[in-house]
């Protein structure tokens, strides 16, 4: 069976190069005549079979590739395992757009639009696994045949069917394999004479050579290769890694790359993962979500599938070959010396390009371009010294290229050089608008002259050139955040002699409020305590969909990866500058859009950590909010900025309240350490008695350490064994001059349904403590859209001690109250009481005809007096699906009034999700409100609108129903819902809600600052 395919090879050396389109002229007659003739009439019988040597897709030449965009128009049927192919071509267009091909080269969609392949994907329901469902779909999707044609009048332009297998594979008989598939096909094919119809083998299953899946693959090779047919081998394509040395198949390979290498029968291998951990990200392969499978073999997919439309476009697969002979590894090469670098050729028409690079092949740089291909060319060695260089040398239209086999070296000249400065040293923390002191030293000239100093402060100012013996400089910072502080050196002798940037000093710039501001107000940092991209128990992949909102507009963003170690940046992550106040970015997975950033061999799938967002300057104010998911199921959290309320430090100890630990519920904690020095914490968790649960444990985080484990287990408290529920984690600092940001999450056992637990101060003197009067914005006791009845439990702490607690109930009609909840009178502080039904046992308590199942509204939760203080977190939930936010203050950084506008963020409006907003009025004044949605852009969704509050009053409704979005016909994501006051006395808190329509799994978002 004819399949002319060349090995693959790494990507490594084929990076930043310039490629050029094949002519015009060129395309035009190949699709003229080649293409034409192969669709006028009946398949020729040479049959074509693309398998594992055919996926060097840098072997294809850019007319081929352009050919077949130009000309082919492809339906594809599958499921689940057929998606390899089409996951691998999506990444696949950023990764060869990294390489220095043409913008968008490998793009393909559904009609083709923007010059990309028209390949429409899930064209016919199923997969060829089922019998005759396969077939009449294929039929009701071309139509009637074009007599002329040969094709579909339903589909007159499609010109390739293409269909994938599931595992029914394995299940067949001989007999089966011709009744139910390839007498199929064949017949198909002879009705639609002007279609190329592709076959295509199963997934491995691990059944090995002996096993039927082998058989039935074999059989469909032999038949298409008897009856000159087309054959995507897909079995093939996974049975070999991309060295081409092993065929794993035989060795019980399954579609996952698993084998049995020692032949113990138990499979302790896998290629795929082994050979990525051998190579380099986003250099020799790239990450794409490969259902079932590996990236690695997701890419390879992808690289045949490209094989195989060059092919049916008329590429007969025959490739060039280029060999460079020097420099091929180990030559020692000076800086402005003559050098020849040279090579042979075979079947190159045209002229050659020519690169090199001093960091491995990581990036590239030209030595000249579109050259004679005469096999040698004349360089003078540039000022770029290094011991790891590469020449490669690549045919200009395309295609062939080679590269040194090892590196070499470019050595220095004689002339001046001057050392790197040492790090900065000096305070690694500290608060706006004050002055610190940092110093440098360390850097000589090559010739012994005096060398001058200058710092660079991270936040677009510097120190300028220091006098001769200056070796220090101050600065003071404007705004909290992040700064990498560094040095150079020069001659100050020759000034254009300059030094490499010195290591860099984190710097930590805190805010220096306590008890004012508003803490949650938008700044140029934000910390994300916790994104993850990992696979999850019980099935799926978690991961953090996070929504970065510019407030002030023309904001470049940065991000930091910290785990626990490991930190990675920065990263540029967005670039708005040009665009306006409140445009907003969304990152579906935010690791995975990082991992794309990052050249590093990081990987960052598999991880959990903090990520921290960063501005160019302090006059760049951002939003950042986070839905870890998984499937149907979410979390949600806002990033925090560094104030006093968000994090741990000496006198400042956290609490993460409504911790469960038993059959139904695990729970989980994460802290980040925002500093560059340790910090040592000491953790406590209590009952609902306040008395200690298990033993106190202690964690050391070292500077930017992230760490998150399940406290109970930390605590010595067996899981699931012991059952603990309305318990508290208490969080200490005892040593170490850092600090530490601290979340919490619990997740159902059943459903893995997640709750995010916002942190909040032990103390009364921080914006975010405990307070005499505590609000939750929203509490439900109601029938729930899809069966099943919404509640919401409550865990109310007693801070102080010895507090009488009483509720008022608000609704849009009525207020109820006040009614004594609880009275811990004597009782000790830390002590906390649970209701697992909120609504409900305020009914016990209130003897009038009001009925409270079937409403939702608002609690405050008050004490005798000042001197007791609470605490409260709400866990609404239906069944095994709930949400949860901490009770409020009554202060203004929770409120919007007429002077404060707030931000409602990370909003959705589409078939999949359903989102909601509620107001509550802590005030007895009235407050008129004006609304506005805003769309990624910052422009205006729908139209505005006014809601009135009366005193007390809660509302709550879908914010694009009331802006005449219809729902869910008009589909929305990455929205913020603005919140602005304009008239009465009145102060109220706000928050959000979006559901998930499958599951009816719901995630709350809380309300920020806008300014």
């Amino acid at each position: 069976m004819k399949g002319t395919c060349a090995r693959t090879e790494s990507f490594r050396y084929l990076t930043s190069r310039p490629r050029r389109r094949a002519l015009a002229a060129l395309i035009t007659v190949w699709t003229g005549l080649a293409w034409l003739l192969s669709v006028s009439g009946p398949l020729p019988a040479q049959s074509l079979r693309i398998d594992h040597a055919c996926t060097n897709i840098a072997l294809i030449p850019e007319s081929a590739i352009l050919a077949a965009k130009l000309n082919l128009h492809i339906a594809y049927g599958h499921t689940s395992h057929g998606s390899q192919l089409t996951d691998g071509m999506t990444a696949l267009v950023a990764f060869m757009n990294n390489k220095g091909y043409p913008t968008n080269l490998y793009a393909w969609n559904e009609g083709g639009s923007g010059g990309a392949l028209d390949l429409d994907d899930y064209a016919m329901g199923g997969d060829v696994g089922y019998y005759p469902d396969w077939v009449n779909n294929t039929r009701a999707y071309l139509g009637a045949v074009n007599a002329t044609t040969g094709r579909g009048t339903a589909h007159p332009n499609v010109n390739v069917i293409i269909w994938s297998w599931c595992g029914q594979a394995a299940g067949y008989s001989e007999q089966d394999m011709i009744d139910y598939y390839l007498a199929p096909m064949n017949a198909l094919e002879s009705e639609y004479w002007g279609v190329k119809f592709v076959y295509m083998t199963g997934h491995l299953d691990g059944s090995g050579a002996a096993g039927n899946l082998n058989q039935r693959n074999e059989q469909i090779r032999q038949y298409c290769q008897t009856n000159g047919k087309i054959l995507y081998d897909f079995a093939d394509i996974e049975s070999f890694d991309p060295d081409g040395l092993v065929n794993y198949m035989p060795l019980a390979c399954t579609d996952g790359c698993d084998y049995d290498g020692d032949g113990n029968g138990s499979r302790e291998s896998n290629w795929a993962i082994a050979w990525q951990n051998s190579h380099t990200l986003n250099v020799d392969w790239f990450s794409c979500s490969a259902a079932h499978t590996q990236p690695l073999n997701g890419n390879r997919k992808a690289y045949a599938a490209w094989w195989l439309w060059a092919r049916l476009a008329g590429w007969d697969g025959s490739t060039p070959t280029l060999t460079l002979t020097s420099p091929n590894g180990g030559e020692s090469w000076s800086v402005g010396s003559g050098q020849s670098i040279t090579w042979t050729s075979g079947g190159v028409a045209g002229n050659v390009d020519i690169i090199y690079s001093t960091n491995n092949g990581s990036s590239w740089t030209s030595v000249v371009a579109d050259t004679a291909n005469d096999g040698v060319h004349s360089w003078t060695v540039p000022n770029t010294p290094s011991t790891a260089c590469y020449v490669q040398v690549l045919e200009h239209s395309g295609g062939a290229h080679d590269s040194s086999n090892a590196a070499f070296t470019i050595t220095t000249s004689t002339a001046e050089t001057v050392s790197a400065p040492n790090a900065p040293s000096g305070p690694s923390s500290g608060t706006v608008g004050t002055s610190y002191t940092y110093s440098t030293g360390g850097a000589t000239s090559s010739l012994g002259h005096a060398v001058e100093y200058y710092f660079d402060w991270d936040d677009g100012t510097n120190s300028g050139w220091r006098a001769v013996g200056i070796m220090s400089a101050s600065k003071s910072w404007s705004a909290p955040g992040t700064y990498d502080v560094r040095a150079k050196a020069r001659c100050a002798t020759h000034n254009a002699i300059e030094s490499q940037w010195s290591p860099v000093l984190s710097v930590i710039i805190y805010d220096g409020g306590g008890s004012a501001g508003l803490y949650n107000s938008p700044t140029q940092y934000k910390v994300l305590p916790e994104v993850i991209w990992a696979s999850a128990t019980g099935g799926g992949t978690w991961m953090s969909n996070v929504q970065v909102t510019d407030v002030s507009g023309g904001s470049i963003v940065s991000v930091y990866y910290n785990t626990g170690t490991t930190r990675r940046g920065p990263f540029q992550l967005w670039d708005n500058s040009g665009g306006g106040a409140l445009s907003s970015a969304k990152f579906a997975n935010l690791l995975e859009s990082i991992d794309q950033l990052d050249a590093g061999t990081f990987t960052y799938y598999g991880t959990v950590g903090a990520v921290e967002f960063i501005t160019q300057d302090g006059t760049h104010a951002i939003h950042a909010a986070a839905r870890t998911l998984n499937g149907s199921y979410a979390k949600t959290f806002s990033a925090v900025s560094l104030h006093d309320a968000n994090t741990v430090a000496t006198g400042r100890a956290m609490v993460v309240a409504n911790l469960s630990n038993n059959v139904s519920y695990r729970s989980t904690a994460g802290f980040f350490n925002p500093t560059a020095d340790s910090v040592t914490v000491e953790f406590t968790l209590l009952d609902g008695s306040g008395s200690q649960v298990g033993s106190k444990f202690s964690r050391t985080l070292a500077g930017h350490e992230f760490q998150a484990f399940n406290p109970f287990t930390q605590a010595g408290v067996p899981y699931p064994g012991a059952s603990y529920d309305n318990a508290l984690l208490r969080v200490q600092r005892t040593a170490g001059t850092g600090k530490v940001v601290s979340f919490g999450a619990t997740a159902n056992n059943a459903s893995n349904d997640p709750a995010a637990h916002v942190a909040v101060q032990e103390s009364s003197a921080f914006a975010n403590g405990p307070g005499s009067n505590m609000v939750l914005p929203e509490v439900i006791w109601a029938s729930a859209t899809g069966g099943g009845t919404w509640m919401s439990s409550v865990q109310v702490t007693d801070v102080s001690g010895g507090s009488i607690v009483s509720v008022y109930y608000n609704t849009g009609t009525e207020r109820r109250g006040p009614f004594q909840l609880w009275n811990n009178s004597g009782g000790a502080a830390l002590t906390s009481a649970k209701y697992d039904n909120l609504l409900e046992s305020i009914d016990q308590l209130d003897a009038g005809a009001f009925a409270y199942y079937g409403t939702v509204g608002s609690v405050e939760f008050v004490t005798q007096d000042g001197s007791f203080q609470l605490l409260n977190a709400a866990r609404t939930l239906n069944g095994n699906y709930s949400k949860t936010f901490p009770g409020l203050k009554d202060m203004p950084a929770d409120t919007v009034d007429t002077s404060r506008v707030m931000l409602i963020q990370n909003y959705t409006n589409n078939a999949g999700y359903r989102s909601t907003c509620g107001f509550y009025n802590v005030s007895a004044d009235a407050l008129t409100m004006e609304f506005t949605l805003l769309d990624g852009s910052g422009a205006q969704i729908g139209s505005q609108f006014s809601r009135t509050l009366a005193g007390y009053d809660f509302q709550a409704f879908n914010p694009f129903i009331q802006a005449g979005v219809p729902y869910p016909g008009a589909s929305y994501d990455n929205v913020i819902l603005r919140v602005r006051p304009t008239s009465g006395g009145g102060r109220a808190m706000c928050f959000g809600a979006t559901v998930d329509n499958t599951s009816n799994d719901p995630a709350s978002h809380l309300a920020v600052q806008a300014e």
